[in-house]
């Protein structure tokens, strides 16, 4: 049974404007949802208006729980809308040695003395094509 574009828009607005949940509604697949939204521009549009919606509800939760003194909310917007006034979130990762000393390092040379001619030879015709300048 063919489902109305009414009937579609309906589902889609019930449910977000999400696919899974739209599918879900109107008893189809995801893949039927979508392929449906590829098809029909309009539908498309609706689609993206609806989770627009739904953006803007969001956001307004978000600055009524901010008025209402809320400090996750607080949080939340500063980190989100404050960037230009320096409200940034940074990790700051330290890398040590054993027992916090300075990190180790070998600097090994390649010993060519135990390559034979042959292999000195690949060696060199492997080097000349890594880095060969085009």
């Amino acid at each position: 049974m063919a489902i109305s574009e009414k009937d579609f828009i309906r589902a889609l607005e019930k449910n977000g404007g999400w696919t899974s949940q739209t599918a879900k509604a109107l008893g189809v697949s995801h893949q039927a949802v979508r392929q449906r939204l590829l098809r029909n521009k309009k539908l498309m549009m609706k689609q993206q208006e609806i989770k627009e919606m739904y953006l803007d509800l969001a956001e307004s939760k978000v600055v009524k729980a901010v008025n209402d003194g809320a400090a996750w909310a607080i949080c939340f917007y500063l980190k989100c809308q404050g960037k230009h006034r320096g409200w940034i979130e940074t990790v700051r990762n330290e890398h040590s040695g054993p027992d916090g000393g300075p990190i180790q390092t070998e600097d090994k040379k390649p010993d060519y003395s135990k390559l034979s001619k042959d292999e000195l030879r690949q060696l060199h015709e492997l080097y000349e094509k890594l880095y060969a300048k085009d």
